[in-house]
C-alpha cells in the first residue's frame, strides 16, 4: 500500500515538475492560429503584375526573394538576388537565421507549398510574408522572360471552398448578425490595342 501511495507521489510531482517547466518555455509561435486565417484571408499571393512592376523599377531590392525549392533546382535556375532556403529547412535555426528584416517574398516549386512557408513564417513573427503563385517555371515564363498582361493575377491553385460564406451562413442560423466583409482591393490595368 506505501509503494502504491509512493508512487502515486512520485507521478504527481512529475506532471507538476512537468508544467512548470511547460510554463517557462516559450511558445514558437507569435501569432495564434485565428491571427493566421483573418491574415491569410485578407492578403493573396503578389500578383505578376504587382511582381513585375516592382522587378522593372528595382523596388524588388527592397524584398528578400527566398526560394524555398531544392538547391539543386535553385542552382539551376531562379530569379535574380534570390536566397535558397528549402522547404524543408526553412523552419530550422539555419534556415531561420539567414531571413533578415526585409519584407519576405518566397517562391517555390508549388504555389501550395509557398502559401505554407508564408504562413509558417508569419506564425513565427515575421509580419511582412508575401509568396508569388505559380512555380518558378510559370513565374519565368510570364514575368522575367516576357510579361503578358493576359497571366497578371495567374493562380495555379483555385480556391475549393468559400469558408467565408460558410462561417456566415452558420452565423445566421444561430441567430448571430453576419460580420461585415470589406472589399478587397483590386488593381486597374490599362491595356490598348485589341480586335
Amino acid at each position: 500500500m506505501n509503494s502504491l501511495r509512493s508512487t502515486s507521489l512520485v507521478i504527481f510531482a512529475l506532471i507538476i515538475l512537468g508544467a512548470i517547466i511547460r510554463s517557462l518555455i516559450p511558445a514558437d509561435y507569435d501569432v495564434t492560429a485565428e491571427e493566421t486565417v483573418s491574415h491569410d484571408a485578407k492578403k493573396a499571393a503578389m500578383s505578376y503584375l504587382a511582381f513585375y512592376k516592382k522587378y522593372n523599377s528595382k523596388q524588388i531590392n527592397q524584398y528578400q526573394i527566398i526560394d524555398i525549392r531544392d538547391k539543386y533546382a535553385f542552382d539551376k535556375d531562379h530569379i535574380p538576388g534570390a536566397v535558397n532556403i528549402p522547404y524543408a529547412e526553412l523552419l530550422k535555426k539555419s534556415g531561420l537565421s539567414q531571413i533578415n528584416k526585409k519584407p519576405v517574398l518566397v517562391y517555390g516549386q508549388q504555389e501550395a507549398t509557398s502559401a505554407a512557408a508564408k504562413l509558417m513564417l508569419f506564425q513565427l513573427g515575421f509580419e511582412n510574408v508575401n509568396y508569388l503563385p505559380g512555380n518558378f517555371q510559370t513565374i519565368k515564363q510570364f514575368v522575367l522572360e516576357e510579361f503578358d498582361p493576359v497571366h497578371s493575377f495567374y493562380s495555379a491553385e483555385k480556391k475549393q471552398y468559400n469558408y467565408q460564406n460558410y462561417i456566415r451562413t452558420n452565423q445566421q442560423a444561430a441567430g448571430q448578425a453576419p460580420q461585415k466583409q470589406t472589399d478587397t482591393p483590386t488593381e486597374t490595368i490599362n491595356v490598348s490595342g485589341g480586335c
